[in-house]
């Protein structure tokens, strides 16, 4: 194998579109088989796929999560901020090129937990689950553009840092799911709060402020006329710009929750600590 081909963290080199769908087919079938293992797992809460579903894609966000937005901010900080046009639009690294391939593999996955969620759902709250499923599968297309191309690899890896919003909104899930509900509250009662915190600031840093500023660098590497971007097809170029435009606008639709939420934990607390102060002052 020639060295100046690029490879991933695992030494899966990036390669013609076939051989990479390949590799992803390795990465999605480890996913399944971690799925499959949280499933078995987690408490069980109905029908093993039915009902332990959710709960076992909880317990595999746990640790993936982070370690998927660790690998998307390593390969995009050496690759993404204050570097070329050249360098974002043509290099890669290792931990970037398996953030991709791992988020493609984890959308996968959580396609079908959303899809198998709604469908156990009545029919009159299947909205809420179409954005969540949009979201998905327009997300997983856009990297597999990025894939078949083997450009813009930076671009995407700085756009699946928002899942570190994820890490936070996977922690308060597990915290309110019903099969670990009972040993949170007996074992780490103030996870909920850490979580709905971390969700609040993660959601604006990542989410609300971070992909507008890949939209501006988008449009103004690909206006510049660098060499570099001259051989990008309209394809790869317009459809991920659409792609996190449409994150951005799901994102905002679901701050507005997640704020509100947020707003009403805090005047709970506020008052919770406010009553002990005056109820100690009336003592």
């Amino acid at each position: 194998m020639s060295d100046n081909i690029p490879v991933d963290v695992f030494g899966y080199a990036l390669e013609n579109f076939t051989k990479e769908m390949v590799v992803q087919g390795k990465y999605t079938a480890g996913v399944v088989a971690a799925q499959l293992l949280a499933m078995a797992l987690a408490p069980k809460n109905g029908k093993l796929v039915a009902g332990n579903i959710h709960a076992g894609n909880i317990l595999l966000w746990l640790p993936a999560g982070p370690l998927l937005s660790y690998l998307a901010a390593k390969g995009c900080s050496s690759t993404y901020f204050g570097t070329s046009i050249e360098t974002r639009t043509l290099s890669s690294t290792p931990s970037g090129i398996s953030a991709i391939r791992g988020y493609v593999a984890l959308q996968l996955v959580g396609t079908v937990v959303e899809l198998v969620r709604m469908i156990r759902m009545e029919r009159k709250n299947w909205d809420k689950q179409y954005k969540i499923i949009l979201h998905h599968i327009v997300s997983i297309l856009a990297c597999v553009c990025t894939q078949y191309h083997r450009r813009l690899m930076p671009s995407a890896c700085c756009l699946i840092c928002v899942e570190f919003s994820t890490v936070f909104l996977n922690m308060l899930m597990f915290t309110k799911h019903a099969s670990f509900k009972p040993w949170v509250k007996k074992n780490i009662p103030w996870l909920g709060a850490l979580s709905g915190v971390g969700l609040w600031f993660t959601f604006i840093v990542f989410r609300i402020l971070l992909v507008p500023y890949i939209m501006y660098r988008w449009i103004a590497d690909h206006t510049s006329g660098d060499p570099s971007t001259l051989n990008c097809t309209y394809v790869e170029v317009i459809f991920p710009f659409a792609v996190a435009v449409l994150v951005w606008v799901f994102s905002l639709s679901w701050f507005k929750l997640i704020h509100k939420g947020f707003m009403k934990a805090m005047k709970k607390l506020f008052k919770k600590n406010h009553g002990k102060g005056g109820s100690k002052k009336a003592k």
